[in-house]
C-alpha cells in the first residue's frame, strides 16, 4: 500500500511518553502517523 493508500493518524500533543507509543501503535497498524509536539514535528511510517 503507498503512502497516499494509507489512513492518516495525527497526534497532537505527542511527547516522549503516551505520544510517541500512539505513533508507534498507529504505524504498526498500517497507518501513516505524525504527531504534533510543542516543540516539533515527527513522522511515523509503519
Amino acid at each position: 500500500m503507498s503512502e497516499q493508500q494509507k489512513p492518516l493518524a495525527l497526534v497532537v500533543g505527542a511527547g516522549p511518553g503516551l505520544g510517541d507509543a500512539l505513533l508507534d501503535r498507529f504505524a504498526s497498524g498500517g497507518y501513516q502517523a505524525i504527531g504534533y509536539g510543542r516543540n516539533s514535528r515527527q513522522s511515523v511510517n509503519g
